[in-house]
């Protein structure tokens, strides 16, 4: 399951969706499986990662390379559990929480890993000037103290008031060791972390490469490398396109591959390992500055208006789609009630032009509408190069060309898109793309706060009610603090800073190769490579 802080997610990149490993696991070969001897396991991702700092990515890639390099206190089993992992045993209370460490955890280089170290990292998320993406995910602010206790081994997090993730917000962070706290630039394109594996080189647009560390015993629930199967190496290649990734992994280049469209049955029944799981979310976010079409309320719900939900996500995932029922995607999660039905703007295109109209947007030259001499203009940015996608996006310029919209169709490369997104975002109006998180904390940072480059807040959204609910519901444990969120998430909704359009379901499959799926994709010590 794909439960932490996974952030952005572009359009159908399947190895790097958020979800559990809910839908099953499905072994075909019917036999006793023989283990290789080493090895490397080579799978795929679809574009670069960003900074790969495990305490300042902003994007899904780079956590889930991240994986591989760095551990967290705890881990997360396939129930939602929180089990062991750098931490051997912990104490929670509302507003504190107590993590005792493995003794035998060493970094990457050797040295042992210390109270004081992980204290360190905490010290690092906690200062404002470093803008850490834990803030707002992981934990809900800075107004935090961390003590370090070297004797006991113990490190212990005090917040100024309850907080209901404090257990799984602080115990999924991601641990730095001394040299990379020392100089973060050594973490833009390199680790230093008490992971499994340690990157030894990347090349840009085309992979990054991990060697195992052969002493590494402290993974989820005591995991570690000295098992049969167990890879040397794990290669993860820059594919963009989900067919070549298909094509690849056909020819034994790729030892998993992760479909999300009808290419699939290109490798169902063909004795292959398959894993089916809920995938990534499609949502619709509006730039929401001044001067973008999105700044103005009528306009984003006549907009809303104009999408079909259901033809929409038919056509981007080739009918693999359902529905979202709240914003929180991945499974398990602790918060369940339903906040996306009533709470969206209903597909009606004679209602929206008759908005529209109202509101004093005529229509003109070619029928594209202005108002007070100002083109209703709408360039929608998404990542291109899957035909169903693509279709998808152009299915969805058509309709607001109808309602009267000039609209750019502005297709990028998933690093591309990335880039304007967390850029000065003057560049786009609309995007498509989804967050994957299981907690509604998790998602604060990028509905509410700063922009990029100082924030997460990549469409500019300021949602009064949200600011004051999320504040609210960030103190409150249990179900009533999940109520708070509902109605917060209710908040966004009805105002249309978000618009969610469709889950889909992922289906994994390996090639000589087991698998399980861990808390930001691939979990690193369930990788195995079979023998012939």
């Amino acid at each position: 399951m794909r439960t932490t802080t996974t952030l952005v997610t572009i359009l159908l990149a399947p190895l790097l969706v958020s979800g559990c490993t809910g839908g099953g696991t499905k072994n075909t070969e019917g036999k006793k499986l023989k283990y290789a001897n080493g090895g490397t396991y080579t799978t795929a991702i679809s574009a670069d990662a960003g900074n790969l700092d495990p305490l300042l990515t902003s994007d899904q890639t780079s956590n889930a390379l991240g994986a591989f390099a760095y551990d967290s206190l705890i881990n997360i089993d396939k129930r939602g559990n929180p089990v062991r992992q750098l931490a051997t045993k912990w104490q929670i209370s509302p507003s504190a929480v107590t993590f005792t460490l493995d003794k035998h955890v060493t970094c990457a280089d050797g040295s042992k890993l210390t109270a004081s170290q992980v204290a360190a990292n905490f010290d690092f998320v906690k200062n404002p000037a470093n803008q850490s993406t834990v803030i707002g995910s992981g934990l809900p602010d800075t107004n935090f103290t961390v003590r370090a206790d070297e004797a006991a081994g113990t490190v212990t997090i005090t917040l100024a008031k309850p907080y209901g993730f404090l257990l799984t917000g602080a115990g999924l962070t991601r641990i730095v060791c001394a040299k990379g706290t020392a100089n973060r630039k050594l973490l833009v394109r390199g680790t230093d972390g008490t992971g499994p594996f340690r990157l030894v080189e990347f090349v840009p647009s085309d992979h990054y490469t991990f060697v195992a560390r052969k002493d590494y015993r402290w993974g989820p629930g005591g995991a570690g490398t000295n098992v049969p199967g167990f890879p040397d190496k794990v290669v993860f290649k820059v594919v963009q396109s989900e067919t070549t990734a298909n094509s690849l992994f056909l020819n034994g280049q790729l030892n998993d591959v992760g479909v999300v469209t009808a290419d699939r049955k290109r490798l169902q029944g063909r004795g292959f390992y398959e894993v089916r799981e809920p995938g990534a979310m499609i949502e619709l976010f509006f730039n929401e500055r001044s001067g973008h079409p999105g700044a103005d309320l009528t306009l984003r719900k006549a907009l809303a208006m104009g999408v079909d939900p259901r033809q929409l996500s038919a056509v981007i995932t080739e009918n693999n789609g359902k529905r979202p029922t709240d914003l929180e995607p991945n499974q398990p999660k602790p918060c369940t009630i339903a906040t996306v039905p009533g709470n969206v703007p209903g597909h009606d295109p004679a209602a929206a032009k008759a908005a529209l109209e109202a509101a004093g947007w005529h229509a003109g030259a070619g029928g594209v509408r202005a108002k007070g001499g100002t083109k209703l203009a709408v360039r929608l940015l998404y990542p291109g190069g899957t035909p169903s996608v693509d279709a998808g996006l152009e299915l969805l310029a058509k309709w607001w060309k109808s309602l009267g919209a000039q609209v750019t169709l502005r297709s990028k490369d998933a690093n591309g898109v990335q880039g304007e997104l967390f850029g000065t975002g003057e560049s786009w109006d609309v995007t498509a793309l989804g967050i994957g998180v299981s907690n509604p904390s998790e998602l604060v940072a990028f509905f509410a706060g700063p922009t990029p480059p100082r924030g997460q807040n990549f469409a500019a959204i300021d949602n009064p009610d949200y600011n004051g609910l999320n504040v609210q519901a960030s103190g409150t444990p249990g179900k009533a603090g999940c109520d708070l969120w509902a109605k917060a998430e209710k908040a966004l909704l009805r105002r249309v800073d978000v618009l969610p359009i469709s889950i889909s379901t992922v289906f994994e499959f390996g090639n000589k190769a087991r698998f399980t799926i861990g808390v930001a994709g691939l979990e690193p010590t369930s990788l195995r490579l079979l023998a012939g």
